[in-house]
């Protein structure tokens, strides 16, 4: 599976703790299967030569050109199979070259211009020994700062349609499922024990609520500064 690469991280949004619950319910919508973005690559033949390893270098499908950084200059996505995920790559225009400033797994699914930003989303699907899946934001501004947050949550871990949003002080095991379930078992991809639905624990954090059941709540927890995680805590 291809790494995450990142060469022009400069600054990072606020966490998920300090953005609207209204940004964080229409980032949520993106989870959706029936959200869709389609590609345009017009504008592809006037752009530098491009080489890159999952595509030929020709227009198709899986490719759409934007200014991303607003420097009038035509930047390129890939966002197309790649033997065999989803692959998600980004090049900006120096005016010479197409320069790669961002590699990942995953699908775009959203590009929001706004008149301070240029907003991408890209979904990457857990899979194989890879068991949680992420939702990637990144911002493009003028000063071609590039600023980063994911979401992620493990494939147990179902979201069905999102409730009203609300927030409260939790304190509790992080699980992947709402239920108790502290058995040990190997880990089949690697020499660590899993325990149970076990993530980590928490105490007197303010989160948002994604969504209530039998004394549980589905939350979203902020590890760090660009990283959060959805799963339950029991009330």
């Amino acid at each position: 599976m291809k790494t995450l690469i990142f060469l022009l991280i400069a600054s990072f949004i606020p966490s998920l703790n300090a953005q609207s619950l209204r940004e964080i319910h229409s980032r949520l919508q993106l989870l959706n299967d029936s959200v869709q973005f389609t590609l345009d690559s017009s504008g592809f033949s006037q752009l530098p030569r491009i080489d890159y390893w999952c595509a030929d270098g020709e227009p198709s499908n899986d490719w759409h050109v934007k200014d991303l950084n607003r420097d009038g200059l035509s930047d390129l996505i890939f966002s197309g199979p790649c033997n065999p995920y989803y692959q998600t790559a980004i090049f900006l225009n120096n005016g010479k070259e197409l320069e790669l400033v961002f590699e990942s797994t995953g699908k775009l699914v959203s590009l929001v211009d706004s008149s301070r930003y240029t907003r991408l989303d890209i979904l990457k699907s857990s899979c194989c020994c890879d068991y949680f899946s992420d939702l990637i934001r990144l911002s493009f501004n003028s000063s071609n700062i590039v600023s980063r947050h994911t979401l992620s949550f493990h494939y147990n871990t179902k979201i069905d349609a999102v409730q009203n949003l609300g927030e409260k002080v939790v304190s509790g095991k992080l699980r992947t499922t709402p239920m108790v379930n502290d058995s040990t078992q190997n880990d089949p991809c690697s020499s660590d024990i899993i325990r149970g639905n076990q993530l980590y624990e928490i105490k007197d954090k303010k989160l948002p609520i994604i969504a209530s059941k039998n004394g549980w709540h589905l939350v979203i927890h902020t590890k760090d500064k660009n990283n959060s995680i959805i799963a339950w805590v029991k009330d």
